[in-house]
Protein backbone atom coordinates (compact mmCIF):
# COMPACT_ATOMS: atom_id res chain seq x y z
CA UNK A 1 0.00 0.00 0.00
CA UNK A 2 2.78 2.26 0.84
CA UNK A 3 4.61 1.98 -2.20
CA UNK A 4 1.44 2.55 -4.29
CA UNK A 5 1.10 6.18 -2.59
CA UNK A 6 4.68 6.75 -3.03
CA UNK A 7 4.21 5.82 -7.40
CA UNK A 8 1.31 7.56 -7.39
CA UNK A 9 3.50 10.79 -5.86
CA UNK A 10 5.96 10.49 -8.46
CA UNK A 11 3.95 11.01 -11.55
CA UNK A 12 6.75 10.41 -13.73
CA UNK A 13 7.42 7.11 -13.04
CA UNK A 14 3.81 5.70 -12.94
CA UNK A 15 4.13 7.23 -16.51
CA UNK A 16 7.23 5.52 -17.33
CA UNK A 17 5.30 2.49 -16.42
CA UNK A 18 2.30 2.77 -18.13
CA UNK A 19 4.41 3.89 -21.67
CA UNK A 20 6.59 0.72 -20.95
CA UNK A 21 3.85 -1.55 -20.35
CA UNK A 22 1.45 -0.51 -23.28
CA UNK A 23 4.35 -0.12 -25.82
CA UNK A 24 4.94 -3.74 -24.94
CA UNK A 25 1.71 -4.98 -25.69
CA UNK A 26 0.78 -2.79 -28.55
CA UNK A 27 4.19 -4.52 -30.12
CA UNK A 28 2.71 -7.91 -28.86
CA UNK A 29 -0.06 -7.39 -30.70
CA UNK A 30 1.30 -6.02 -33.61
CA UNK A 31 3.43 -8.53 -34.13
CA UNK A 32 0.48 -11.53 -33.58
CA UNK A 33 -1.59 -9.67 -36.23
CA UNK A 34 1.78 -10.10 -39.00
CA UNK A 35 1.73 -13.73 -37.76
CA UNK A 36 -1.86 -14.41 -38.62
CA UNK A 37 -1.86 -12.07 -41.66
CA UNK A 38 1.01 -14.34 -43.16
CA UNK A 39 -0.69 -17.29 -41.84
CA UNK A 40 -3.96 -16.51 -43.23
CA UNK A 41 -2.37 -15.59 -46.87
CA UNK A 42 -0.04 -18.29 -47.19
CA UNK A 43 -1.74 -21.12 -46.11
CA UNK A 44 -3.27 -23.68 -48.77
CA UNK A 45 -6.55 -25.01 -45.84
CA UNK A 46 -7.99 -21.52 -45.81
CA UNK A 47 -10.53 -20.31 -48.28
CA UNK A 48 -11.14 -16.34 -48.29
CA UNK A 49 -14.71 -15.67 -49.60
CA UNK A 50 -14.99 -13.08 -52.78
CA UNK A 51 -16.69 -10.04 -51.30
CA UNK A 52 -17.95 -6.83 -53.09
CA UNK A 53 -16.81 -4.43 -51.27
CA UNK A 54 -13.40 -5.49 -51.21
CA UNK A 55 -10.61 -4.80 -54.03
CA UNK A 56 -10.43 -7.54 -56.01
CA UNK A 57 -7.93 -8.17 -58.83
CA UNK A 58 -9.31 -9.78 -61.72
CA UNK A 59 -8.19 -13.39 -60.38
CA UNK A 60 -10.52 -12.92 -56.96
CA UNK A 61 -7.30 -11.98 -55.05
CA UNK A 62 -6.11 -9.11 -52.98
CA UNK A 63 -3.93 -7.11 -55.07
CA UNK A 64 -0.57 -5.93 -54.30
CA UNK A 65 -0.82 -2.45 -53.30
CA UNK A 66 -3.75 -4.03 -50.72
CA UNK A 67 -1.06 -6.10 -49.15
CA UNK A 68 1.42 -3.67 -49.05
CA UNK A 69 -1.00 -1.19 -47.40
CA UNK A 70 -2.05 -3.94 -44.47
CA UNK A 71 1.65 -5.00 -44.17
CA UNK A 72 2.91 -0.66 -44.13
CA UNK A 73 0.16 -0.52 -41.06
CA UNK A 74 1.61 -3.53 -39.23
CA UNK A 75 5.11 -2.36 -40.11
CA UNK A 76 4.16 0.98 -38.86
CA UNK A 77 2.85 -0.07 -35.54
CA UNK A 78 5.48 -2.45 -34.39
CA UNK A 79 8.11 0.63 -35.23
CA UNK A 80 6.30 3.26 -33.29
CA UNK A 81 5.86 1.12 -30.66
CA UNK A 82 9.65 0.00 -30.67
CA UNK A 83 10.30 3.76 -30.66
CA UNK A 84 8.06 4.80 -27.83
CA UNK A 85 9.44 1.68 -25.54
CA UNK A 86 12.72 3.28 -25.93
CA UNK A 87 12.03 6.75 -26.13
CA UNK A 88 9.40 6.32 -23.02
CA UNK A 89 13.02 6.51 -20.94
CA UNK A 90 13.68 9.89 -22.10
CA UNK A 91 10.29 11.46 -22.74
CA UNK A 92 7.18 10.00 -21.61
CA UNK A 93 5.08 12.65 -23.59
CA UNK A 94 7.31 11.38 -27.18
CA UNK A 95 6.53 8.18 -26.39
CA UNK A 96 2.48 8.64 -25.99
CA UNK A 97 2.51 10.68 -29.47
CA UNK A 98 4.03 7.62 -31.35
CA UNK A 99 1.58 5.46 -29.27
CA UNK A 100 -1.08 7.63 -31.06
CA UNK A 101 -0.05 7.94 -34.43
CA UNK A 102 -0.63 4.28 -36.14
CA UNK A 103 -4.05 5.43 -34.54
CA UNK A 104 -4.34 8.26 -36.51
CA UNK A 105 -3.21 6.43 -39.74
CA UNK A 106 -5.77 3.97 -39.43
CA UNK A 107 -8.48 6.84 -38.52
CA UNK A 108 -7.74 9.13 -40.60
CA UNK A 109 -8.76 8.46 -44.80
CA UNK A 110 -5.97 8.58 -47.02
CA UNK A 111 -3.71 9.17 -44.73
CA UNK A 112 -1.21 5.94 -44.97
CA UNK A 113 -0.90 6.76 -48.71
CA UNK A 114 -0.17 10.41 -48.07
CA UNK A 115 2.78 8.89 -45.26
CA UNK A 116 3.74 6.81 -48.18
CA UNK A 117 3.89 9.31 -51.02
CA UNK A 118 6.14 11.69 -49.07
CA UNK A 119 8.41 8.61 -47.78
CA UNK A 120 8.63 7.51 -51.50
CA UNK A 121 7.94 3.99 -50.13
CA UNK A 122 4.87 3.50 -52.39
CA UNK A 123 7.23 3.77 -55.60
CA UNK A 124 9.69 1.88 -54.07
CA UNK A 125 7.19 -0.72 -53.14
CA UNK A 126 5.64 -0.63 -57.16
CA UNK A 127 8.92 -1.13 -58.57
CA UNK A 128 9.79 -4.32 -56.22
CA UNK A 129 6.40 -5.42 -57.64
CA UNK A 130 7.23 -4.76 -61.25
CA UNK A 131 10.45 -7.11 -60.44
CA UNK A 132 8.29 -10.31 -59.60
Amino acid sequence: MLTNILLIGKEQYVSLTFDIFYSTNVLIIALLIFWIREYITRSPRIENPVVESLKLDAVGKYNNKDRFYGSARIVISVGCSVLALALSFISTNTAIVLLLFPILIGAIPGSLAFLLKITKLEKLAAKENAKL
